[in-house]
């Protein structure tokens, strides 16, 4: 399996289990609400681990509402917004995933990086240690400190 998606696996599972806990901390009951929303805290953390991209985002919506009916202090909105992030991500993963077909090799992933770097800096990533005659690991060291200081 790809790391992306045990890392992804891993938000969907991590964040479901936040879910159950935040809903049992903040006093979530079945009936609450009107409508889907009226849920549990068991059937809101199963829900997201069975439709996530759906669930999850609906129910950091919502907290707030059961905050305020379960007289809870109303917080800033740092989980939400964490929450949203962690969305963000998830989906730009699957984006790259069926982009990349979920794999890049090693030089690849070089080549990106050299390109990200030449197009942030203007000049060609790589320098003097990615020259085949460098072998010296202080004479790359010296180039190193050499890029260094021209940036400054």
């Amino acid at each position: 399996m790809h790391i992306l998606q045990w890392l992804i696996g891993l938000i969907v599972v991590g964040t479901s289990l936040w879910v159950l806990v935040d809903a049992l901390n903040i006093g979530v009951k079945r009936g609450q609400m009107k409508g889907v929303a009226s849920s549990g805290p068991v059937t809101w953390a199963v829900g997201c681990l069975l439709l996530w991209i759906i669930i999850f985002p609906w129910y950091l919506i919502v907290r707030n509402k059961y905050k305020r009916i379960n007289d809870k202090p109303v917080d800033t909105n740092a989980a939400t917004i964490f929450g949203f992030l962690l969305i963000a991500i998830v989906i730009g993963g699957l984006v790259w995933a069926a982009a990349t077909g979920g794999k890049m090799s090693t030089q690849q992933l070089q080549q990106s990086v050299r390109e990200g770097i030449a197009a942030t800096t203007g000049r060609p990533a790589g320098g003097a240690c990615a020259l085949k005659s460098l072998h010296s690991e202080n004479a790359c060291r010296a180039a190193i400190r050499r890029r260094m200081t021209s940036f400054r």
